[in-house]
């Protein structure tokens, strides 16, 4: 009896250490909603981006003049456009480094590639 009871508490042992794995029709199927939440929250960056930059390029562009409304053509000179993708390059940056840091949480926890595959896709 206490020979069984041993064998089931192997089996429960190798049951909950085994990495659960997406297999076949009806993991692909666990995995749309997630990947759609990822497609809608990539939109949503591309679509506050180009405001966000055009916001920005303003104000570069009125502290460059000292007027509050200046000409959109005046923003392209070259000291504005230097400015602007400087801040846009640190704004990338800052942005991976956080993708990173979160991925890197994600993996410590999980440890599963899967879920690193997944959280990589988002970052």
């Amino acid at each position: 009896m206490s020979n069984n009871s041993n064998e089931s508490l192997d089996r429960l042992n190798i049951t909950l250490s085994t990495p659960v794995q997406l297999r076949g029709s009806h993991g692909s199927r666990r995995i749309w909603p997630l990947v759609l939440l990822l497609i809608l929250i990539h939109l949503s960056t591309v679509l506050y981006t180009l405001p966000l930059n055009r916001v920005i390029e303003l104000r570069l562009c009125q502290t460059h003049y000292s007027i509050p409304n200046p000409e959109e053509k005046a923003c392209k000179i070259d000291e504005v456009q230097r400015q602007l993708a400087w801040i846009q390059g640190v704004m990338e940056t800052m942005l991976v480094a956080c993708g990173t840091c979160t991925l890197l949480g994600w993996w410590n926890v999980t440890g599963s590639r899967l879920t690193l595959v997944v959280v990589a896709a988002s970052g």
